[in-house]
């Protein structure tokens, strides 16, 4: 065994070996062992095929009381990952060596050629699946997704900010309940379409923000429709607002439909998503009674149940049940309505008691 302090040098033999591996990528592994100041090949097993079954041969190479270095062929051939086997029962100075020796190996051999290293003290720590359980994990995500995510992030960020800033203040085509939004106008071109959707003329109206001047929100759809032919409207691949009004027993009701596809692109996205609510205020004080329940999709499939509950009316808060005079218990039997009369009835007794205090005081 070399001395802690005394220089290592790898062997000429390593060295030719490891090159013509570089060369014919036939050899998948390499054992080291540090002998006599020198870092030399003890073994060495061809590439079978498998990575996983060359890689777990290790383990039956080594054992509790001896250390070793490994150099592993990755599947990407010219490059190799750097394994230390060094057990716990090895001698204290024999750990301070093949610590030290590791740069010394990567420098003759090529430093450019180790992408990974690995540290192993048991022979459990010798297997595929403990080397791939300590690797990074790899973002599979593509250029687009992460993009995506990233718009998704901000338009968080920007619906808290919202709530956090909101003031009580209405503007044209704000909306409702102070909050800021994006707000652009309806062009001449929409404002008819919503006018012949009102006199019954059409019942479906596409709504596009104009793409060049992202000044005012188009029309370029304004037709009438059968309830079959509402989800072939829907764009798959850009972000659309829709008003379809929707025949309930007799009574149409326009329902605000907005849908944002997966594939749209980022951009897109945060332009009517930030739009959105200060549109339907528009189309509120363009004369159009919205449903009280608003769609939202990313499909044109999921329309159909959408659309079972869009003109259901919201709940309504209840009030607190009329409690009777004080000791009666209020009536179970049949059907309890909300009460609109305030629960207190009568004055509270604090007022009685000072009214006697005060005819008393007057009197003296």
């Amino acid at each position: 065994m070399a001395s802690a302090s005394a220089p290592l040098t790898v062997s000429e033999d390593l060295k030719e070996n490891f090159q013509k591996a570089l060369e014919n990528a036939s050899v998948r592994l390499f054992q080291l062992k540090i002998e006599d100041e020198k870092i030399g090949q003890a073994h060495s097993t061809d590439a079978t095929g498998s990575i996983s079954e060359d890689f777990d041969k290790m383990a039956g190479l080594v054992n509790d009381n001896e250390a070793s270095y490994f150099l592993f062929q990755k599947e990407d051939k010219s490059k190799w990952l750097l394994i230390s086997y060094v057990p716990d029962a090895v001698p204290v100075k024999e750990k301070m060596i093949y610590a030290s020796a590791k740069s010394a190996l990567k420098d003759a051999l090529g430093a450019s050629r180790f992408d990974e290293e690995l540290h192993a003290t048991t022979k459990d720590e010798l297997t595929y699946d403990h080397y791939k359980s300590t690797c990074a994990p790899v973002d599979s995500r593509s250029a687009f997704e992460v993009e995506r995510e990233e718009v998704l992030k901000n338009e968080e960020k920007t619906r808290q900010e919202q709530q956090q800033q909101a003031v009580k203040v209405k503007e044209v085509g704000g909306v409702g309940g102070g909050y800021h939004s994006v707000s652009i106008p309806l062009s001449s071109s929409a404002s008819q379409a919503i006018s012949r959707l009102k006199s019954g003329e059409i019942n479906f109206i596409q709504l596009v923000v104009n793409k060049e001047s992202k000044s005012e929100i188009d029309a370029p759809v304004a037709k009438l429709i059968t309830a079959a032919e509402l989800q072939k409207e829907i764009h798959t691949m850009e972000p659309r607002f829709y008003v379809y009004s929707q025949d309930q027993g007799g009574v149409k009701t326009p329902i605000f439909i907005y849908c944002c596809p997966q594939k749209a692109p980022p951009k897109l996205r945060m332009v009517y998503s930030t739009t959105k609510p200060a549109v339907a205020e528009q189309l509120t004080k363009q004369g159009l009674n919205l449903a009280p329940k608003k769609i939202e999709i990313s499909d044109g499939e999921d329309l159909a149940d959408e659309l079972k509950v869009a003109h259901q009316a919201r709940p309504t808060a209840t009030l607190p049940i009329q409690m009777g005079p004080r000791g009666n218990a209020p009536d179970f039997g049949g059907t309890v309505k909300a009460s609109k009369t305030p629960t207190v009835l009568q004055p509270h007794p604090i007022y009685k008691l000072m009214e006697k205090k005060n005819r008393i005081s007057s009197n003296n």
